[in-house]
């Protein structure tokens, strides 16, 4: 698991093979999760919707979803790895993928052996490595989530947002002025890129954020909420509330 420094890295990495009829328990996870299909076919629950992966396709979940599989086939294999950090929700969509089950190709079975090795190495440099396995493994899916064409405007956006996600006064008309191009226009070219609205992209990074400073530290919810651009801290526990299943305190309680 990365320290609180490190801005991307692996949460963990594993193999499965599952036989058919297997279930998992649903329950939200404030770590993204991709799932490599190798054989057979598994059935995957992702924001509400039923969804197949078959071999030689990924399944996306966000940091904050609720994570549900069952096997379709027996023997259903797969590989899967999971993503932790402040950057992990805003590489994700910067890579273009989201929610939902995507063709990609054989599974990169040694850069997963390779993660579990970094993963399983408690060093610094062990923990580098593993975050630049996982960066390359995102490499050989960028864009298959994607919803739209590359979009030099929302890039130029995405890049601002990595570093002033926390700004209190950060909102679409902020990132309008900045940018200087209208705020419809913005929302539409970055729902037409990433499939999210600006608003619920900079909503992801930071509950991403708060879900890592929960779990790492003892700061009370009030300065998280405020470290993380929330000028409510009432307003921000509602929202954490509804985009993770738990309370602020309930989720600082929860083992993953």
């Amino acid at each position: 698991m990365p320290t609180p420094d490190v801005p991307l890295g692996a949460h963990g990495v594993g193999h499965y093979t599952l036989p058919e009829g297997f279930h998992e328990t649903p329950m939200t996870k404030p770590f993204a999760e991709v799932f490599w299909g190798i054989k057979g076919r598994g059935r995957f629950v992702i924001d509400g919707v039923d969804m197949v992966l078959p071999p030689d396709h990924i399944a996306v979940y966000l940091p904050g979803m609720v994570h549900e599989f069952s096997a379709i086939d027996d023997a259903w294999e797969m590989w899967w790895w999971t993503l932790d950090g402040p950057l992990a929700s805003g590489v994700l969509s910067g890579m273009g993928l989201s929610p939902g089950v995507f063709e990609a190709g054989p599974a990169p079975v040694k850069l997963f052996e390779a993660l579990w090795k970094a993963i399983h190495d408690p060093s610094a440099k062990g923990e580098r490595r593993s975050s630049a396995i996982v960066y390359e493994l995102l490499t050989l899916t960028h864009g298959l989530g994607s919803a739209g064409q590359d979009d030099a405007l929302v890039n130029e956006v995405l890049g601002h947002l990595e570093i002033a996600w926390a700004n209190r006064e950060l909102s679409v008309n902020y990132l309008a002025r900045r940018f200087g191009v209208h705020r419809s226009t913005l929302a539409r070219r970055f729902q037409d890129a990433l499939g999210t609205s600006p608003v619920d992209y900079i909503i992801g990074i930071r509950v991403q954020n708060a879900m890592s400073l929960l779990r790492q530290t003892t700061r009370s919810v009030t300065e998280i909420a405020n470290q993380c651009g929330f000028k409510d801290p009432n307003y921000f526990a509602r929202l954490f509330r509804k985009r993770t299943g738990f309370a602020p305190l309930a989720f600082r309680r929860q083992e993953f």
